[in-house]
């Protein structure tokens, strides 16, 4: 290091800044800026940038490796500590210059940050001079009369020539905007105006001046640059009026501070800004080769606060408002806040227009009262055209919020009132109404209130009429009436009390009959009129005492009604008003009691070997039930077959002949409701059954998922056929149940089965429960079913045994947060269920602040792990990952092809087995044997698997398992795997030579 320069500093990178990717970027930015310079540079750029890249191999070095881009960024830090040390006392003096102004700009700090940019950033200058008590001046402030131009002199000249036509002093007066409005709303002022002259359609000299004048607002005030010239050229206009008071106070080629205050305080007057009035003096004096006093101390006399509306000085230190117009000398700035002088169009600090802040205070004062007076779409639009002056400006924005929760309670409002309206309960409509006009104001309920004022005077009206015609004995007439006028009015008191005091008559005849799933009920109607209503109504126990005791099934206008679902095994009555309006007979048309019977539910036949079992679900109010067998056909009723003993709510029939058929006949029966100790019976459910023997389950279904594609294997049974079936749920019942041929659906969809014991299928949802079924004619047996997931299991799965520990250590699965741990001692577990297993649920934050899981204290002797993933601690899980640890306990077991011939020396093959000898008794469990010509399988699917072996016991080291006959004699070689390759960990499978594995 010592002797070179500083690859931090030659980068020009922070010594805090120790990522790779982002050094190396800078260096080739760096090799370009230098390889530029070598070639295009002056001298000293080109020997320096010459000797940079000799050194980018060593920089590239030194900044690669951790430990010297460290020492390297410590020495640079050092450096840099010793440069602002130095630059320190550099920069006090340049602030003791500053602060003979009392003052600095955004130029200013540049300036010295290009003199000190090695010791100190823009931020570090500016906060020095922040702590020296200099003022920052924004950029903006700053007005020179020769940087600045004005309009066109033909273009301003047009302008004059209007507006003197019209009396005007600027375009400013034309639109009725401030001189500090954005030349967007001067541009919509003017657009409004000439629209205003198009829909008048005067053509008269002032309406074509008028007209001129807003085709030249939009020019002049296209945009703010265009706009700052038509106001220079405005100050211009101004300040000529200045040239007498200029030649009079420059008499004698000097003009002193004195002179220069009164002369900008003239222009000031004439709303002109005092920067543009200093700048138009002191190149006026420049020209006439004047004099100018500079004011004591070199400190530049600042002026008084000018008002940017009206253009008056306010001499009051402190003010806030302007003393002439009353507007603010300062406005808060919608976007950052920062107080900006009224003078000032934008803001310093932000951009954000600030010029339109009056038309902003006028438009939300407009909103503010349209929104008192519940006129909240003009209210609305005041602020939405706030929001384009000022953009999401909080204040404008709080205020369209404000009329949105009152639009929306009005709403709400207005849609109960409808809701009453409706239900032609106008008296509540108008009560709500009233309170609503008195939170809300009138104008949203005008509508409403005509519509229920009017409903409630024609009601009024039919009621006066009905007591007319009731007061000259036309009663019916006078009925009529008050119908009517509840039509208008449900809630019409007067109505009400009318009809109640002549209620209609009750029905009369009502006829209860049953049907398939109910009854039917029918009346007679002695007075029916158009507008009578029948109001039907179930009690159960007992027959209703009111209109409103019990359930209204419906209200009809005919004699008839269809009761189509009624619960079985209750005793209903029933009872039918007549309705005229509101008013309901006195009394009703009553029947009952009804009691519905039906058959017993959700019949299972399972038909065994030498036996019939029949189980049911018995229907609410059954009392019992009664089972009828007959040979060949079931019973026609009870007196045709034999009555079998029934045990709750199921029947065992015995001693059967598998293959003959036998029928039944299933009744259910319930008390009479009408003659006590008497009973009905259903009409039955008749059945038949074949007994036979079942078949085995299949108890070794194992399923091979590659994405959502399920290949499932399993040994068929000797009898009888495999369905499987795919539900969503495990099934209730459980391995080598019988189970009804007619209810399979209940156990989920059919998957189609292939030849050979083997099928395929899509997994559409996120798990699924396969269940296998062996079927030999009616009888159906339940196997072992399986879970498959969609889920990932765990994968890289390790286990070492440390001390009296045991560590397990992962891959995590995207998405998997969960692992259930399942280990016994004896086999893997067969399910995260199995409670012969101990089970422990790990997440992944535990996992990953140990980086690993670990089984403490843990006995001597072999674990068999199975580590389940899972979304969440209760399932569902993915198939298991499964690993041995056998704790230095491993076995060894060598095995061979014998031979048994008839004759010592003869070829013909009596026996052929695989011989299987250990150190000690041992327990295998699935096997298989792998073929493969000429040569010896290295793996499990490097072959043809010739033989499944479920399970094989070594009895004092010794075992035998035969090999299938099918194979004898075939020029291949065998090889014994375990199905698993985890139970490998506690046995090691050796074979023999090649001519001991031969089979042929």
């Amino acid at each position: 290091m010592p002797g070179r320069d500083n690859y931090y500093r030659i980068l020009g990178l922070d010594p805090a800044e120790q990522d790779w990717p982002v050094i190396e970027k800078r260096i080739q930015d760096k090799r370009r800026e230098w390889s530029k310079q070598k070639s295009s540079g002056n001298p000293d750029q080109k020997r320096q940038s010459a000797r940079y890249l000799d050194s980018l191999g060593d920089i590239e070095r030194v900044l690669f490796d951790p430990a010297t881009r460290v020492a390297e960024a410590k020495e640079a830090k050092r450096l840099l500590q010793q440069e602002q040390k130095a630059g320190l006392k550099k920069l006090d003096e340049q602030i003791a210059l500053f602060a003979t102004e009392g003052r600095y700009t955004d130029d200013d700090i540049k300036l010295v940050y290009r003199q000190l940019s090695k010791a100190f950033g823009e931020s570090e200058i500016e906060q020095r001079f922040k702590d020296a008590g200099l003022k920052k001046i924004a950029t903006a402030e700053t007005h020179t009369a020769p940087s600045r131009q004005g309009l066109d002199s033909v273009i301003a000249r047009q302008i004059r020539t209007n507006l003197n036509h019209l009396s005007l002093t600027s375009l400013y007066a034309f639109l009725d905007r401030k001189p500090h409005s954005t030349p967007e709303e001067l541009r919509r002022r003017a657009g409004e105006i000439y629209a205003e002259i198009k829909r008048i359609g005067k053509t008269d000299v002032d309406s074509t001046a008028r007209s001129d004048l807003t085709g030249q607002c939009k020019t002049v005030f296209a945009n703010a640059d265009e706009k700052a010239k038509y106001d220079y050229t405005l100050s211009l206009q101004v300040l000529e009026e200045l040239k007498p008071n200029l030649e009079v106070a420059g008499r004698d080629k000097f003009l002193t501070t004195d002179e220069m205050d009164v002369l900008i305080g003239q222009a000031t007057a004439r709303r002109v800004l005092p920067e543009d009035a200093r700048a138009y003096i002191e190149e006026y004096a420049a020209k006439r080769k004047w004099g100018i006093q500079k004011p004591a101390g070199g400190a530049r006399a600042r002026p008084a606060s000018m008002c940017g509306y009206c253009g008056a000085l306010s001499n009051t230190p402190g003010a806030t408002t302007c003393g002439a117009c009353g507007e603010p000398l300062e406005v808060a700035c919608p976007r950052c806040a920062t107080p900006v002088p009224s003078t000032l169009r934008t803001c310093p600090k932000c951009g954000c227009d600030t010029g339109d802040a009056p038309l902003v205070r006028s438009l939300m004062t407009e909103g503010q009262h349209l929104f008192v007076q519940g006129d909240f779409d003009a209210a609305r639009q005041r602020f939405q055209r706030v929001l384009v002056i000022w953009p999401g400006w909080e204040a404008a924005q709080n205020e369209i919020s404000r009329i949105d929760a009152r639009q929306s309670e009005i709403g709400r409002r207005i849609k109960a009132i409808e809701h009453l309206i409706a239900a032609r309960e106008l008296t509540e409509a108008a009560r709500e109404i009233e309170q609503a006009v008195r939170g809300h104001g009138h104008s949203p309920f005008v509508k409403l209130e005509r519509r229920v004022n009017d409903g409630i005077a024609r009601a009024a009206t039919l009621v006066a009429e009905g007591r007319r015609l009731q007061t000259a004995g036309k009663n019916a007439e006078a009925l009529d009436r008050y119908t009517q006028a509840l039509g208008l009015q449900s809630d019409c008191d007067e109505a009400l009390r009318a009809l109640a005091s002549c209620p209609p008559d009750a029905p009369t005849t009502l006829r209860v009959n049953p049907e398939r799933n109910g009854y039917h009920l029918d009346w007679h109607s002695p007075s029916a009129t158009a507008d009578t209503v029948y109001q039907v109504v179930r009690k159960a126990d007992g027959p209703p005492a009111a209109p409103d005791d019990g359930a209204t099934l419906k209200q009809v206008r005919g004699t008839t009604y269809a009761d189509t679902d009624v619960p079985v095994g209750t005793l209903w009555y029933y009872a039918v008003y007549t309705h005229r309006g509101q008013i309901a007979s006195p009394m009703p048309a009553v029947s009952g009691p009804h009691l519905r019977i039906t058959d017993v539910e959700a019949l299972m036949i399972v038909a065994g070997s030498g036996q019939v079992t029949l189980s049911w679900r018995r229907p609410p109010g059954c009392v019992g039930v009664e089972v009828w067998r007959g040979l060949g056909f079931p019973p026609k009723d009870k007196t045709d077959g034999i009555e079998l003993v029934v045990s709750g709510d199921s029947c065992v029939d015995n001693g059967l002949t598998n293959g003959q058929t036998v029928g039944y006949l299933i009744t259910a029966i319930f008390k009479d409701p009408l003659c006590p100790g008497r009973q009905l019976r259903t009409q039955g459910i008749h059945c038949t059954a074949v007994p036979v023997t079942p078949p085995e389950p299949v108890r070794d279904l194992i399923a091979e998922r590659k994405g959502k594609t399920v290949t499932l294997k399993w040994t068929s049974p000797s009898r009888g056929a495999v369905q499987l079936r795919c539900a969503d749920q495990p099934p209730v019942q459980t391995e080598g149940d019988l189970f009804d041929l007619r209810r399979l659906d209940e156990l989920g969809k059919s998957i189609p089965v292939r030849t050979g014991g083997q099928t395929q299928f899509n997994l559409t949802n996120s798990t699924a429960c396969i269940i296998p079924l062996s079927i030999e004619g009616e009888t159906a047996i339940i196997g072992r079913w399986i879970t498959v997931t969609a889920l990932e299991p765990v994968t890289a799965l390790e286990s070492r045994p440390l001390g009296n520990n045991i560590v397990l250590t992962w891959v995590w699965p995207s998405a998997i947060d969960t692992v259930r741990i399942c280990y016994r001692f004896d086999r893997f577990s067969t399910g995260p269920e199995d409670t012969d297993a101990a089970s422990i649920i790990c997440n992944r934050t535990e996992y990953d602040r140990h980086g690993c899981w670990e089984l403490r204290a843990v006995e001597d002797r072999a674990h068999y792990f199975s580590l389940y993933s899972a979304t969440a601690p209760d399932g569902p899980y993915a198939a298991p990952a499964e690993r041995l640890e056998s704790m230095g306990h491993r076995h060894e077991v060598r095995y061979r092809v014998v031979k048994k011939r008839w004759f010592p020396l003869l070829p013909w093959v009596r026996n052929m087995i695989l011989e299987l000898r250990g150190s000690q008794s041992l327990h295998l469990e699935e096997l298989i044997l792998v073929a493969k010509p000429n040569t010896l399988p290295v793996s499990p699917g490097d072959g043809v698997t010739i033989h499944e072996v479920k399970e094989v016991i070594l009895r004092q080291g010794r075992a035998d398992i035969p090999i299938p006959k099918e194979h004898w004699g075939r020029n291949m070689l065998v090889r014994l795997f375990f199905r698993r390759a985890a139970d490998s960990g506690l046995v090691r499978l050796l074979h023999g030579s090649a001519k001991e594995m031969r089979l042929g």
